[in-house]
């Protein structure tokens, strides 16, 4: 008994010492990086990152959908596709846009 009550105990610790979000950290820092870049009209960086958040995306989707809600992943997925044509057109306002939106999404899949 008093090694089940031990072993309950360690995972309500466990469980709500873990404040930081499990592996989304690499998307918002990427996130935070294409804000700057796009901020400063540097497109061709922004370009670059976007094809590297997209892979990074495309390589951690089967985490999302495990974590997150269809909708979610869903919505991140149709952001980037159309932040890449922001990026493309040069159009920093909708870039920005569309990167609230998906850091909005991925904290949603993250807040669990």
């Amino acid at each position: 008994m008093l090694k089940r009550i031990f072993i309950l105990c360690s995972l309500l610790l466990c469980i709500t010492a873990c404040n930081d979000p499990i592996a989304g950290q690499p998307f918002f820092d990427r996130i935070t990086a294409m804000e700057k870049s796009i901020k400063e009209e540097e497109w061709e960086i922004s370009k670059k990152q976007w094809k590297e958040f997209n892979s990074h995306y495309k390589d951690n989707t089967w985490k999302l959908q495990l974590i997150g809600d269809e909708n979610e992943y869903e919505g991140v997925h149709e952001s980037l596709l159309r932040l890449e044509a922001a990026i493309n057109q040069h159009d920093s306002t909708q870039a920005l846009i569309e990167l609230a939106n998906i850091k909005a999404y991925l904290e949603q899949i993250y807040s669990m």
